[in-house]
Order: structure tokens, then sequence, then C-alpha cells
């Protein structure tokens, strides 16, 4: 009840007309297309499989069907989530997308309460929800069976638990769920490792503290991603299986050469370079595509509140916009350095932090009281949403004549 009061105390008409443009617009036609497409032939078929107790699904030297792969080279809380819905709801291709629809929904929510109740602001609480709503790759990753949308969730979960003041324990839960759902969510630990350390070091630090923190940030997270595992121990595999599968993982992981033609270097990612093709079909004398990508407008302005937020930062020593700005770049920076094949789909945990500052700026310049920078504002906000509607059909497949996403590719 705390919660939904928390939640719907103020503005409830526009919050509630904001996350119904998000459900709807992130449900609508989700069962399309009606088999597996990009990834979904790892992770929506591996989710499959763990719905059924088929113990394949963890096992690395088994060979799948053609065109398949069992996906044990990330942690199992993704596709624990998906094989769920497929075992309550149905094995449909609505039902293998539907979580991430949830996950999305829910990190737009988490991005309201983070500007209402750690930024204290409503505006940046509904801006940030807009414009979460309103981002291509936020929008196409909660469409697809990938896990990346369940671990963007606890990134800015733990962030929110930790700036409001929560059990620190619980923010070592939900960090233990990030690193349980993909490594990367390591990237999350640390960063907040790090600041909690900077943050008590500048006080008295009492071994009380120091306990706690060896508690929250290092053993309940590897309790958490031990826990995760307890399918793959029930099913029969032993303390030597498991270890060996995460031999496997790591040396696929730092050893993979492959190539792909829509791979990226993570440099390109903040101007939206390089988006995934992800799926096309012909219809008549249209096509149907789905690219996983950004909406520019919000890329573009994130980059512009990134900078206002470092030169902030720099004057005032402001600490949230210090936890904003690490957010983002514990989220992001790490992938510059990898040595791996890359995709736009990485940048997506960084995005919420990236749409938060954003949100910041945006309020900073309509509270001016200035004519120009409320015209701005409002200007700024239409061309989002235009983005979004015509981007709206490649993100999702909608058929549309074939100049259509040419010209929404090419000119990036």
């Amino acid at each position: 009840m705390k919660f939904l009061k928390s939640l719907f105390s103020k503005h409830s008409t526009l919050l509630i007309v904001i996350l119904t443009f998000i459900i709807v617009s992130r449900l609508l036609r989700l069962g399309f297309p009606d088999t597996y497409y990009f990834d979904e032939v790892y992770h929506a078929f591996t989710a499959q499989v763990y719905a059924e107790g088929d113990p394949k699904g963890y096992e690395w030297w088994n060979n799948a069907p053609e065109g398949f792969a069992y996906e044990w080279l990330h942690p199992p809380i993704g596709k624990l989530i998906q094989a769920g819905s497929i075992k309550i709801f149905g094995d449909t291709p609505f039902f293998w997308r539907f979580p991430g629809v949830l996950a999305g929904l829910g990190i737009g929510i988490l991005l309201y309460l983070f500007g209402k109740n750690v930024m204290r602001s409503r505006f940046i609480g509904l801006v940030a929800l807009s414009l979460w709503g309103l981002s291509g790759l936020s929008l196409t990753m909660s469409r697809i069976t990938m896990n990346d949308i369940f671990l963007t969730a606890w990134v800015i979960l733990a962030f929110y638990f930790y700036l409001s003041k929560r059990p620190i324990w619980q923010t070592g839960i939900i960090l233990g769920l990030a690193i349980a759902t993909k490594w990367s969510g390591i990237f999350a630990l640390g960063g907040l490792t790090l600041l909690w350390s900077a943050e008590e070091l500048r006080g008295n630090l009492k071994p009380k503290k120091v306990v706690l923190g060896i508690l929250s940030f290092f053993v309940i997270p590897i309790f958490v991603y031990f826990a995760s595992y307890t399918q793959f121990f029930l099913q029969g595999h032993t303390v030597n299986q498991f270890v060996e599968l995460h031999q496997q993982t790591w040396w696929y992981q730092t050893n993979l050469e492959a190539t792909h033609p829509y791979s990226s270097q993570a440099l390109e990612w903040p101007l939206g370079r390089r988006p995934i093709f992800a799926f096309t079909e012909d219809i008549g004398e249209k096509v149907s595509n789905i690219y996983l990508m950004g909406n520019p407008i919000i890329l573009w302005g994130g980059l512009a509140a990134f900078l206002a937020g470092l030169a902030y930062f720099v004057k005032r020593r402001d600490r949230l916009t210090l936890f904003l700005l690490a957010g983002y770049l514990i989220m992001f920076l790490p992938w510059v350095a990898s040595p791996r094949i890359m995709f736009f789909y990485h940048y997506l945990p960084a995005i919420p932090f990236l749409i938060l500052l954003l949100a910041w700026l945006l309020e900073r310049l309509w509270k001016e009281g200035s004519v120009r920078g409320r015209i701005f504002v409002s200007s700024y906000l239409v061309l989002v949403i235009l983005s979004f509607i015509i981007h709206y059909p490649v993100w999702t497949g909608i058929p549309v004549p074939d100049w259509w996403t040419p010209l929404l590719i090419n000119g990036l």
C-alpha cells in the first residue's frame, strides 16, 4: 500500500496515461513474429527447455536441434523468469516475451520513483518515465526474449535501493540477481562497492560497518548467484560440473573471435550508430522490419545532459549527480575496453541513468522561467514524440513501404 501511495499520490491521471501508453506500445503485436527471431533461437529456446525441466539447458556438451543452441553462456535468472511465464501462461511467442514487457514497465516505474523520491521532483519522475517509454532500445529490448532488460531492471533497482537508504543488504540481494542474470552485472556491484567505500571512508568506518559491507557486497551476492542455479543442482548436476560450466563460459567469452555484420564498438553507442537488424519479412509491396535501435533524439539529448551533469558536479560536488554520472559510466565504460564482439543492446543498462540526467536537465531549463527555456523543452519533447512515431514501425515490425526503413536507418 505504501508503494502504491507513493506511486499515485499526485498527478495520478497523467501517470496512468503514461503507464498505459508504455504497456500498450509494448504489448501491441508482441506475438509478432510468431517464431524465433535474432537471439531468441538461444534464449527463448533455452527458456522452453528450462520450463520442461530438461537438464540440457545447462549442459555445454549437448548439440541442440539445427538452427538453435542451448544458452548456457549466461547465468539463469532471465531464462528462469521467461520459463515461468511459459509454464504459467503457455508456450507461445507472446508469453516468451511477456516478462520483458513487465520488466520494461517496472524500469519505467522505478525511474518515476527515482525522480520523485530520490531527486525530490515529480517533474523529473514524470519526464524520465515518459522518455523511457519513448526510448527505442527500451521498447525493442522489452519485446524480445533476451536477458538484457532484466539486467537493466536489477541495476536501476540496486541504485534506487541504495540511494533510498534502504538496508544495505537489500541492495546486495539485488546486485546478486543482476550478476545471476548477466555477468556484466558485476559492473554495478563493483561500482556501488567503490561508491559505498568512498562514502564510508570519509567518516568513522567502524568494524560493524566493514562487516556489513562485506556481507552486503560480497557474501549475499555470491549466495544469490549460487541459489540461481538451484534447478541445475536439483537436476543432478554436480559441483564439479558447476565449476566446469563456468570455466567453459569464461573461456568462450574471453576467446570469442566471431564476427557479425551488426556488431559495433562501444564508442558508437552514445550516438546510436550501428543498430541491429533483427528481423525482416516481405509482405506484398511492403516490408516488415525490426531494428534494435534507440530514439536518436533521446540519445543525442542524453549526451548533452551528461556533459551538463558533469559540469554541474565539478562546480557543486553534488552527491546525487555523482551517482547518476557514475551509474552511466559504470554500465558503459567497461565495454570500451572489452576485446569481445559487442552489440548496441549492451548499452541498454546505461540508458536509465542517461534518461534521469536528461530529465534533470530539462527540469532546470523549464524552471529557469524564461519563455525561451520552456519553448526549448516543449519543442524537444515534441521531437522525441515525433521520432518515436516515425520509428515505431521499424521497432515493432509493422509493414511499411520499402523506402521507409532505409530513410530512417541511413539517416542516423
